[in-house]
């Protein structure tokens, strides 16, 4: 697994592992909170190998022993990629270099891939931008951000517009760095694998949230930012209205679609992951707030807004269920609750 010492990936070890397969990681250790180590909540079962896949000189043992690791491998699973949409747009360079520059890298070296059977990679629902609606029974795909001046009036959603979940046939419309360098590693990883004779299959992700998600980084999940500044008795920052809704996946349900698009012998090349179900990000908060006996805590939107923010935002997870079998089994608020245990948990 390439990238899998991080909060998605260290859960997707774990489902594998219960599943009894042998599990390989692979990871640069880039992220601060890793302080060059790797985490204490990373499975001791599995074998674990040091090397950036963007910059293979960087670990020159840790690429030989990549080499070996997907020689012998029936299975890969690509999770390695910088986060953060509004980083990207702060550090272009970087995000085009680690996510677009590593995916081809790690397919570069062709004798890597003679025995695996299929890769599944990690690709984001930022690439819709800005969501799906119905027009008089008809989809409708904004293809511009709402304006500035409409944000400034406190006009927040598209007059006239019901949002509805996104399929897969919607168009891409990234309007970030990340989101762009998502769908490179998306379309780099279904033409070289076909290249390399190996089936392949990308899995774009919705909001991702559960245990192991930083609590410190800003550009990491609404719900994970929102459950820290509750814990400490702060008012977390809600922008706009709080009526913006986004679609909250529990990382373990993220697990199991990586197993079973793993598993599959499908190559529809494609695949929403969410819960599909739309979540306000105030009532959100508030069911936080509840659960965190924090009453006393305000929450209050604030009317800010940041440009090219999106304002519903839903995946159709249909597909998903009929070609992998997947069905979210964990509720947005057992998630919560799950969650709350690790913000209150000491850390290690």
């Amino acid at each position: 697994m390439i990238g899998g010492a991080g909060f998605i990936g260290s859960h997707v070890v774990d489902e594998l592992l219960r599943h009894r397969y042998e599990v390989t990681v692979a990871d640069a250790l880039h992220l601060p909170e890793y302080e060059g180590d790797w985490p204490t909540y990373l499975s001791e079962n599995c074998e674990r190998i040091l090397v950036d896949i963007a910059n293979p000189s960087r670990h020159l043992k840790g690429t030989n022993q990549l080499d070996s690791a997907i020689s012998k491998a029936d299975y890969v699973i690509h999770l390695a990629a910088g986060l953060g949409v509004s980083y990207s747009m702060d550090e272009p360079e970087l995000f085009v270099h680690n996510n677009s520059v590593g995916t081809a890298a790690l397919f570069h070296r062709e004798s890597r891939w003679s025995n695996v059977k299929k890769v599944v990679v990690a690709s984001s629902a930022s690439i819709y931008g800005e969501g799906a609606y119905s027009v008089k029974g008809r989809l409708y795909f904004p293809e511009k951000p709402r304006s500035e001046a409409d944000m400034a009036a406190g006009v927040w959603d598209y007059p006239g517009l019901l949002p509805v979940p996104i399929p897969e046939s919607a168009p891409v419309n990234c309007r970030s760095v990340y989101g762009l360098t998502k769908y490179d590693q998306e379309i780099l990883t279904l033409l070289l694998a076909e290249k390399n004779g190996v089936k392949a299959q990308a899995l774009r992700l919705a909001n991702v949230y559960g245990p192991r998600q930083s609590l410190h980084n800003v550009y990491t999940g609404v719900l994970s930012i929102f459950s820290q500044a509750l814990s400490q008795n702060e008012s977390p920052t809600i922008y706009e209205d709080g009526n913006q809704t986004r679609d909250f996946v529990y990382v373990k349900d993220v697990a199991r679609a990586f197993r079973l698009a793993m598993e599959s012998d499908s190559t529809v090349p494609a695949l929403n992951i969410g819960s599909g179900e739309f979540a306000s990000v105030m009532e959100v908060a508030k069911t936080l707030r509840s659960k965190l006996g924090k009453e006393n805590v305000e929450l209050k939107a604030s009317g800010k807004y940041r440009i090219g923010d999106v304002r519903h935002f839903c995946l159709s997870i249909e597909k998903a269920k009929s070609v992998l079998g997947y069905t979210p089994e964990y509720s947005l608020e057992q998630g919560m609750s799950e969650l709350l245990e690790w913000v209150k948990s000491p850390k290690t």
